[in-house]
């Protein structure tokens, strides 16, 4: 009877030393009185592999909410997306709004158990979102609490996922297990889960970019990895008509990865290809720095402003200390309260123009 019993398989979905502890409670004779050493030993067993399951269980919530999760407030209409990283009992990652309209990352993340802790800052400062979540099937109940700084802006009534209507609990449904643009081994450690947060919470700021800015590095003209976006600038992208053919232009700022020179990349609609202001590029001209252009703010001049130029520029009738008018939108760069300069197109490129010293 032994050996039949002993034949008689393991069915589980555990591996490793907990189903070896299985095995061998299962292959103790079950029918010994509790008397016995034997029965001794497989009561220990039992209690052993029975806190070997919890861990296992706990293990398994851990890494397996590594993902993408989406979230609808009631009513509908506003989708918001929470991207979940996972190092050991760390929580990583980003959420596509935290009581604000841009993208913020995650921090003080843990798990435990089937329960998650996070929290969330908006990208100004003034609100912090702390989320306690319930792990299920597929899905996670949160419950959250809102908190504003002293002197700072409160949630704003029409947010109505995080907005004071908003209810303080919502369930987020697991759209894919994929994290966009994450490589990496699920037990990273501390430093690695920062490069992988930090390349998901780009990955995230991405999903929002202009239109045409996307459209650019999809055809190739544009390239993410050589010139990445200089978020820090806000806003760190304006639209208008440059060339004045009628139709939306693109203007935004960027690094060149090479040199850590700054500028601004600018797509016509045509999306020919990228004209380069700055960031290691001199072709168009510099204010300061060869290669770089850099400011305190910037906007649109309308078309038909008139401004004094400090440099002479004859190809296109620009006359040192003469008025200029320019005849299409043009992008203004301040140094506030020192200098402006811009950048016009004329004659099938852009010329840099001193109005302000």
């Amino acid at each position: 009877m032994d050996g039949e019993y002993n034949r008689r398989p393991i069915r589980s979905a555990i591996s490793g030393p907990v189903a070896c502890l299985a095995q061998e409670v299962a292959r103790v004779k079950p029918w010994l009185p509790y008397t016995s050493q034997v029965d001794k030993r497989r009561r220990n067993l039992n209690y052993v592999l029975a806190f070997l399951l919890a861990v296992s269980a706990s293990a398994s919530a851990q890494t397996g909410v590594e993902g993408t999760w989406q979230a609808q407030p009631p009513p509908p209409g506003q989708t918001w997306t929470m991207v979940l990283i996972v190092d050991g009992a760390t929580v990583g990652g980003s959420v596509t709004s935290c009581g604000s309209t841009r993208v913020s990352q995650i921090y003080d993340g843990s798990i435990a158990g089937n329960t998650i802790m996070f929290k969330c800052k908006s990208p100004d400062g003034d609100r912090t979102l702390a989320f306690t979540g319930r792990i299920g099937n597929e899905e996670i109940a949160f419950t959250y609490q809102g908190q504003v700084r002293d002197g700072g802006t409160p949630f704003f009534l029409a947010d109505k996922m995080f907005g004071p209507t908003a209810p303080p609990q919502f369930t987020a449904k697991r759209v894919s297990k994929a994290v966009p643009l994450i490589n990496g081994t699920q037990q990273a450690g501390a430093a690695e889960l920062k490069r992988r947060a930090n390349e998901q919470y780009e990955a995230l700021l991405q999903l929002i970019d202009p239109d045409l800015l996307k459209r650019a590095a999809e055809k190739g003209i544009y390239k993410r990895e050589d010139y990445p976006v200089l978020r820090s600038m806000n806003p760190f992208f304006i639209r208008g008509d440059f060339n004045g053919d009628g139709k939306t232009d693109l203007a935004f700022w960027v690094t060149q990865r090479s040199s850590g020179l700054t500028g601004v990349a600018v797509i016509h609609s045509t999306l020919d290809k990228v004209y380069y202001l700055g960031a290691g590029h001199d072709e168009y001209g510099h204010f300061e720095k060869p290669g770089e252009v850099s400011a305190d703010a910037w906007t649109v001049l309308p078309v038909g402003t008139v401004s004094g130029a400090f440099n002479t520029i004859p190809a296109i009738g620009a006359i040192a200390e003469r008025p200029f008018t320019f005849r299409r939108e043009t992008l203004e760069f301040d140094w506030l309260g020192k200098a402006s300069f811009v950048y016009y197109w004329a004659n099938g490129r852009y010329w840099m123009i001193v109005t302000g010293d």
